[in-house]
C-alpha cells in the first residue's frame, strides 16, 4: 500500500479553533505515486516533521583589508587595479590593430596615442557621471551651451578622445581566447570580478538565485525574450544574491552551452552558482524556474537548505497533493524525509518545496493593516526572496550602459555597475549609512582626481550676526505672510535681503526669532 500524506488546513477564520497539537490522520490511496518508481513506500512518509537541522558554519564579512574607508576603496575591492592595468593593455592592443589596418583620411585615430591607467580611470568616472546626468546625445556633454554646459567633462578630457577611446574599448587579446565561446569578449572581465567577490567577502545565511535582464535590442544570438520583465528584449544574467542585494555570483546566458548538466539545464545553473557556498549552512531561496525534488535532494545532501516555489509538472512531483482541489484558506501538505511540499490556496494556488522548516501557520499583517494566516514557507520565501530585484532597482536607477553597437560594451559597463552597487553596499555595512548616488559621486570624483566634498556648506550667516532694524517705510512681515496673516512691521533684518535686494521685514517677537531658527 502506497501512502499520500496530505491534509487539509480549516478556513482562515477558523484557524484560531484549531489546538496547535492536533494529530491529523493520513489519507490512504493506493494509487498515489504509481508514476514513480516500486520504492514508493519511502517516497514522502511521515507526518509533519521537523527537517534535519543543518547549522550555518560560514563566516560572513570582509574577507580583505580596506586600506581606507573612502568609497573608492571598496569599489576597488572588485574592479581592482588589476583590472585597471588589464584594460589598457586590451585598448591600447585593439586600438594599433585598427590602424595597422589603415584608416581613413579623417579618422578620429589618426592622432591615436596609448593611453594609461590614470587616462582609463579618467574615462569610467566621466562614464559613472553620465549614469545620472542624462543628455540626449554623447555630444551634449561637451555642449559650450549655457543650458547644456558641464565643464568637468571639457576640463577632463575632449570628446574626441573620449569618443575615440569608446570606439576602442576592448577586453581580449584575439590569441589568447576560445573564439568557439560565445562569451569570450568578455569573460575576462566577468571572470575576474565574480573571483575577486569570492575573494572579498562572505555571506550570511539567506541567499536567493534568480535572473536579471540587461536591455538589450540588437542582434545578437543569445538575446532573450521574457515578457514579465519591464525591458521584456535583453542579455539575461542568472544571479545569486544575499538578501540586501549584494551580488555574489553570475552567470551571463548564451544559448546552448551555457551549463553542461545531465540533471537538466536549471539544475545545472543552481549547482554551478552555488558551488562556492555548498557545504556551509545556507539556505537558497529560488522561484519555480528553478526547483525540483531532486534539487532539494541534492542541496540537502551538500548541507544546503532550499526554501522556494514549485511547478506543478516538474519530474518526481507528488501529483495528487500539487493538483488537490482547494478552498480558499486550505493547504495540501506532503513529505519526503526532509523535504516538504505543499499547496495552499488564498487568492489562488501556490505550490511551495522546502527543506528548512516543517509546515506551520503565521500571523502576518499586509499593508492595510489586516491580520491573517499565512503558511510559514510562504512567509519565509516573501522576506528573502528579494535580493535580486533589490540589485536591480537599485542600478537601475542611475545607468552607466548607453545605446551601443556591441554587446559586450554594454555588459562591460553594467558589469561596473554592480561593482558600484557591491561596494555601496560594504560601505553601508563597514563605514556608514551612504545614499548610491553620494557614493557614484565619490567614485566618479577619485576616478576623475578632484575633490568632492559630501557635506552641503550653509552660507546664511549665523543667528549672531543678525539684528533688527528699524526702518521709516513699514514693511509687510514675511513669517506673517507665510501664515496668511496681513500684518505691517517697522523692522526688518539687517543682513537677509530677497532676490531683489530689499531687506526683509519681520516682527520683533516672535517672528525675527522664528525666521531666524
Amino acid at each position: 500500500m502506497t501512502y499520500n500524506w496530505w491534509h487539509s488546513f480549516p478556513k482562515l477564520g477558523e484557524l484560531e479553533n484549531v489546538p496547535s497539537n492536533k494529530k491529523v490522520e493520513p489519507v490512504l490511496n493506493d494509487e498515489s505515486f504509481n508514476e514513480y518508481d516500486d520504492s514508493s513506500d519511502e517516497y514522502f512518509p511521515g507526518d509533519n516533521e521537523e527537517p534535519e537541522f543543518i547549522p550555518f558554519t560560514g563566516n560572513p564579512g570582509l574577507l580583505s583589508h580596506v586600506p581606507d574607508d573612502e568609497p573608492y576603496g571598496f569599489f576597488n575591492l572588485f574592479f581592482d587595479n588589476e583590472l585597471f592595468d588589464n584594460l589598457v593593455v586590451w585598448v591600447n592592443l585593439k586600438a594599433n590593430s585598427i590602424i595597422s589596418k589603415g584608416l581613413t583620411p579623417k579618422s578620429n585615430l589618426s592622432t591615436w596615442y596609448n593611453i594609461d591607467v590614470v587616462e582609463l580611470k579618467k574615462f569610467l568616472g566621466l562614464t559613472i557621471l553620465m549614469g545620472y546626468l542624462k543628455f540626449p546625445t554623447l555630444r551634449t556633454y561637451w555642449s559650450q551651451n549655457e543650458i547644456d554646459n558641464h565643464p568637468i567633462f571639457g576640463k577632463t578630457m575632449s570628446r574626441h578622445r573620449y569618443e575615440t577611446i569608446l570606439r576602442c574599448l576592448c577586453f581580449y587579446q584575439p590569441n589568447l581566447v576560445d573564439h568557439s565561446d560565445r562569451l569570450h569578449k568578455i569573460s575576462n572581465v566577468t571572470n575576474h570580478i565574480i573571483k575577486n567577490i569570492r575573494t572579498k567577502y562572505y555571506p550570511n545565511e539567506n541567499l536567493s538565485l534568480d535572473e536579471s535582464l540587461l536591455l538589450w535590442r540588437g542582434r545578437l544570438s543569445f538575446r532573450q525574450y521574457i515578457p514579465s520583465k519591464a525591458h521584456k528584449y535583453g542579455i539575461k544574467f542568472y544571479e545569486l544574491c544575499t538578501k540586501d542585494g549584494f551580488i555574489l555570483n553570475m552567470l551571463i546566458y548564451k544559448g546552448k552551452g551555457t551549463v553542461e548538466d545531465s540533471r537538466g539545464v536549471t539544475f545545472g545553473i543552481v549547482a554551478k552558482l552555488m558551488e562556492p557556498y555548498l557545504g556551509k549552512g545556507h539556505t537558497v531561496y529560488m522561484d519555480n524556474f528553478y526547483n525540483s525534488v531532486p534539487l532539494a535532494q541534492f542541496l540537502f545532501e551538500n548541507q544546503t537548505m532550499v526554501v522556494g516555489t514549485l511547478r506543478k509538472n516538474r519530474k518526481d512531483n507528488p501529483k495528487d497533493t500539487l493538483n488537490a482541489k482547494l478552498r480558499k484558506g486550505e493547504v495540501a501538505h506532503v513529505q519526503k524525509g526532509n523535504i516538504h511540499v505543499i499547496k495552499y490556496n488564498d487568492k489562488r494556488d501556490v505550490c511551495m518545496i522546502s527543506t528548512k522548516q516543517k509546515l506551520d501557520f503565521v500571523e502576518v499583517t499586509d499593508r492595510f493593516g489586516r491580520k491573517k494566516m499565512k503558511p510559514n514557507i510562504i512567509v519565509d520565501y516573501n522576506n528573502n526572496m528579494s535580493g535580486i530585484d533589490r540589485a536591480d532597482q537599485m542600478i537601475s536607477y542611475y545607468p552607466t550602459p548607453r545605446k551601443c553597437l556591441r554587446w559586450y560594451i554594454k555588459v562591460f559597463f553594467h558589469l561596473m555597475d554592480m561593482c558600484l552597487w557591491n561596494g555601496n553596499l560594504l560601505y553601508n555595512m563597514n563605514v556608514k549609512n551612504m545614499a548610491h548616488l553620494e557614493f557614484r559621486k565619490c567614485v566618479a570624483s577619485y576616478l576623475i582626481g578632484i575633490s568632492y566634498n559630501q557635506r552641503v556648506v550653509n552660507n546664511r550667516p549665523s543667528q549672531k550676526t543678525h539684528n533688527l532694524m528699524k526702518v521709516n517705510n513699514r514693511k509687510r512681515c514675511r513669517v506673517c505672510h507665510q501664515n496668511k496673516l496681513r500684518k505691517n512691521t517697522a523692522f526688518v533684518c539687517d543682513t537677509y535681503k530677497d532676490d531683489k535686494g530689499n531687506t526683509i521685514g519681520l516682527c520683533p517677537d516672535p517672528c525675527f526669532k522664528i525666521y531666524h531658527l
